[in-house]
């Protein structure tokens, strides 16, 4: 039941962060490496996708700023991204954990 929640939780989560971010792209899965420099994702078909680190990047667990030690390999992510001029994708946002508690 927790898992069926937390699934239903953070899909809500990603649809509202869709239309909060327009024209960028969604980078949605599970954390399987990290640098200093990028991170990156198993997508749903099992796709690896490296997304680079901006010095700006802003990571949010659960609604709240937090950092890069605070994210672990393994937890599921939702990257807000966008394509530079070399069509890398650079992390504008980052997102993890649980959804935040409505009041």
């Amino acid at each position: 039941m927790k898992y069926v929640l937390g699934t239903a939780t953070l899909a809500g989560l990603m649809a509202v962060s869709a239309f909060a971010h327009g024209g960028g792209q969604h980078v949605q899965g599970f954390l399987r490496a990290m640098t200093a420099t990028s991170v990156t994702v198993e997508d749903a078909k099992h796709k690896m996708i490296t997304v680079l680190l901006r010095p700006n990047t802003e990571v949010k667990k659960s609604g709240v700023m937090a950092t890069m030690g605070d994210l672990k390999i393994g937890e599921r992510v939702v990257i807000h991204a966008e394509e530079n001029k070399a069509d890398k994708l650079e992390a504008e946002e980052i997102d993890f954990g649980p959804a935040p508690a409505k009041p």
